[in-house]
């Protein structure tokens, strides 16, 4: 197990935050970049993140979660948009990075 948090505080001296990669580009966007007031940062990856200020705070959901926007269905009748969590037509089944990779494939009738 690695205690990455602990470890790194440890090495630093310092206190560590872990934070969501789309969290952390709106605090980083607010703190040196364009970001204020009521503002949206989306990241695309391996799935699809959302960073979310409301009045110059980070929006949170359940349990102190990040918000959630890949599991959003856009086109549930696209048999096409495969999502890990089971849904067809989620928007991560769109555009997380291997996703959309294998939908255009298939839409286009090339190998993946």
């Amino acid at each position: 197990i690695i205690h990455i948090k602990s470890d790194l505080e440890k090495k630093l001296n310092k206190k560590v935050i872990l934070e969501n990669d789309a969290v952390a580009a709106i605090l980083g966007e607010r703190w040196i970049g364009s970001a204020s007031g009521n503002s949206m940062c989306i990241t695309l990856g391996t799935g699809l993140g959302l960073g979310i200020l409301v009045n110059d705070k980070v929006q949170r959901g359940r349990d102190g979660l990040h918000a959630e926007g890949g599991h959003l269905v856009l086109r549930p009748q696209d048999q096409f948009a495969h999502c890990e969590c089971g849904v067809k037509g989620c928007a991560e089944g769109f555009l997380s990075g291997v996703n959309f990779a294998k939908w255009v494939a298939r839409k286009t009738k090339e190998k993946d």
